[in-house]
């Protein structure tokens, strides 16, 4: 069917007795097929509006040119909620379902502040890092647009239920399976390249190497997409896949403003995602800038800004008390998530 869609720009064209003839169908199976769809159709749509979900068919207006430029496009897709703006850039975040605290953390925060500036973010409502960068985007009152591996009324994971409302409030949940279609293992690997053709970049955050978001990071390549990953620990199996994403190309990304950069966005908009930190000394500000997003030793501090000591702890001290910093451990500091 997708072969009709491309040569004619139309789904319903399928239905046609010329079909059957022009792409060298079998005629009993394409009459068997008409006759099921004739009467599955009408019921779908049916039990689609009565729960209040949308089918956009590929001539539909309403339906992604993102998705109309991929080969292998959907012959229809599912909406639940309100589809984003397609004007505006769209960013996937990715990764793991067994994130660090490092991961949590940096999908969250990073996944906010680009929903701040106004970037749509897409994910596929796994847990995890999905389920992170949804979240993160939600709280900072921004759109979210999810992707899933079921049927468009089958909320996976369960554990979800919530945060599936919630984006469907800020948002859309959307699939290409009917209504009641289960989650498959196979249904996932799919998924993905629809996750990575409605982004104009795919983020990768914390990933082994048999993780299934680099399955979609290699669909935004095939699909001629930046792709992005968030180094790591080098010892943590789940920086595994993201540093190797680096060493073969990926855009190294440590905060948000790299990412706005890379899609040509104003750097002022990151700026109104942030609070404004407190009044600093030089000293505290040099303190401040040493201390990672990820655990950062006293000792690093100190080697990187040169100070003393005693210069140091009283600025650790003050960002602590300011909220701008956290002790992550007895000797180590982490910036706090604003």
């Amino acid at each position: 069917m997708r072969k009709v869609i491309r040569e004619y720009r139309t789904s319903s064209r399928f239905l046609d007795e010329s079909m059957a003839e022009t792409f060298e169908l079998d005629r009993q199976f394409w009459l068997q097929f008409r006759e099921t769809q004739e009467a599955w159709v009408p019921a779908e749509k049916a039990r689609a509006e009565a729960m209040g979900v949308r089918i956009l068919c590929y001539e539909d207006e309403s339906y992604p040119l993102e998705l109309k430029n991929i080969d292998d496009c959907p012959v229809a897709i599912y909406v639940r909620g309100k589809m984003p703006d397609w004007n505006r850039a769209a960013v996937a975040i990715v990764g793991t379902r067994k994130p660090t605290a490092y991961g949590k953390r940096m999908a969250e925060k990073i996944a906010g502040e680009l929903a701040a500036a106004g970037v749509v973010v897409v994910s596929g409502m796994a847990e995890g890092i999905d389920a992170l960068a949804h979240q993160g985007a939600i709280d900072a009152g921004g759109e979210t647009l999810a992707v899933l591996g079921s049927g468009v009324d089958v909320i996976y994971p369960p554990v979800n239920e919530r945060l599936y409302w919630r984006i469907v409030d800020n948002g859309a949940v959307i699939s290409e399976l009917p209504l009641g279609s289960p989650p498959r293992k196979y249904h996932f690997p799919a998924r993905n390249r629809l996750i990575a053709a409605l982004s104009r970049l795919v983020l990768v955050v914390e990933a082994g190497l048999k993780s299934g978001s680099l399955i979609t990071a290699k669909r935004a390549l095939e699909q001629g997409k930046d792709v992005a990953a968030l180094p790591g620990n080098v010892t943590s199996p789940l920086s595994e896949g993201t540093n190797k994403l680096i060493k073969d190309g990926a855009m190294l990304v440590e905060r948000s403003a790299d990412i706005l950069e890379a899609l040509s966005l104003e750097a002022a908009a990151l700026a109104r995602s942030q609070l404004p930190l407190p009044q600093l000394d030089d000293i505290a500000i040099q303190v401040y800038d040493a201390v990672g997003v990820s655990e950062t030793t006293l000792e690093d501090i100190i080697r990187v800004t040169g100070l003393k000591a005693g210069e140091v702890l009283a600025s650790l001290t003050l960002l602590e008390l300011q909220g701008v910093v956290e002790r992550a451990s007895a000797n180590s500091y982490v910036k706090s998530r604003q």
